[in-house]
């Protein structure tokens, strides 16, 4: 874990300042707009009785939101990642690192990563890695590295083809890949999550992945954070003109996290725990996602827009997240998480013609 690469470094502050100046590139949707609860008038509960404590990953935590993955590697991230852990100490929520490959060949940047550890020592966190490090590794030991290096309950492994293709030097060779998985499952003692990076996962997906032995999904659906467009941003201001052009021609694929919710839950109904992001920005976001078949949501962006600001503009946008899932299940008479995907709701076009075309189960 020697050496000096500072490309990656650049490439670390670029996402987040590209991601901060164009508010996350979000284009398109998530669908969750297009999912509608019913009202119940006269809940038959107290505001008081509502429980929104959960389990993730045999650890109590608070709510059901966690902070996505962001950042780490940078004197920025630093920052970020010193504010974020605060913040998750004190409200008892999971986080997740960003990409620790970086830490693979930089051994000056490790402590921007220790420090969640170090700021968060009980709670929930998570390191994360992509699928191209993954394919190829000839060895896991140094996964078994940036595990111990912030102590993670688990690991996220990043998929995200259609981000490597636009960069200029994207990794293309993703046909090891299962192969690969399986063999570090079997490797790690600590579970790993399968997370996309903004096109979401389809249900033929989930069911491969499922029948290999994994059960931690984050679909990370479309309507979020737009990796091919700040891939692209990049592109231009290098001059890599036919990378531009082609994050431009791709701004719109995949999954909206809606339908990507429905995609895994049709195959994995509670046989799985599967975690929804994506363009997930207000805690009726949150509950829509849950009352579709999601255990937990996290959220990325919003979290780090608030962190720039300060603490307590992080904090305060917390509570108004939690608040306003209180609110949702207040309204709609469910006193425990578990309920939520009981309420009534009602599908509207194009979402409920996707979950027809698709053949999706819905509860």
């Amino acid at each position: 874990m020697n050496g000096l690469d500072p490309t990656i470094h650049q490439r670390k502050d670029e996402h987040i300042l590209i991601s901060l100046e164009n508010n996350g590139y979000t284009t398109g949707t998530t669908w969750l707009d297009l999912v509608k609860l019913i009202h119940d008038p006269l809940p038959l509960l107290d505001f008081s009785e509502i429980y929104t404590s959960t389990y993730f990953l045999k650890k109590k935590i608070s709510s059901p939101i966690f902070i996505d993955a962001l950042t780490g590697g940078t004197d920025l991230a630093y920052k970020i990642n010193l504010s974020l852990s605060k913040l998750a100490e004190r409200k008892n929520i999971p986080i997740a690192v960003g990409s620790q490959r970086i830490c693979l060949t930089n051994s000056d940047c490790l402590e921007s990563f220790k420090i969640v550890r170090k700021t968060n020592p009980t709670g929930v966190v998570l390191g994360n890695i992509g699928i191209s490090q993954i394919i190829e590794m000839k060895s896991f030991e140094n996964i078994d590295k940036i595990i111990s290096l912030i102590d993670a309950d688990g690991i996220c492994i990043h998929l995200n083809p259609l981000q490597e293709l636009i960069q200029k030097k994207g990794n293309l060779h993703l046909k090891q890949g299962i192969e690969k998985l399986i063999q570090l499952q079997d490797y790690l003692k600590v579970p790993i999550i399968l997370k996309e990076v903004g096109a979401g996962m389809s249900k033929e997906f989930i069911l491969r992945a499922f029948n290999q032995g994994f059960n931690l999904f984050n679909v990370s659906g479309f309507g979020g954070t737009n990796f091919t467009l700040i891939e692209s941003d990049r592109a231009k201001k290098k001059h890599e003109i036919i990378n531009y052009y082609s994050g431009q021609t791709f701004a719109h694929w995949g999954i909206p996290t809606a339908a990507s919710i429905l995609e895994a839950k049709s195959v994995l109904q509670d046989k799985a725990y599967l975690i929804a992001s994506g363009g997930i920005r207000t805690g009726l976001d949150v509950g829509k996602c849950l009352s579709l078949g999601a255990n937990l949501c996290g959220l990325a962006f919003p979290f780090l827009k608030y962190a720039q600001q300060s603490e307590n503009a992080l904090e305060d946008f917390f509570d108004k997240l939690l608040y306003e899932l209180q609110i949702l299940m207040a309204l709609s008479g469910t006193k425990e998480l578990s309920q939520i995907q009981n309420i009534p709701k009602v599908l509207l076009p194009p979402l409920d013609i996707w979950v027809k075309q698709r053949n999706l189960f819905l509860k």
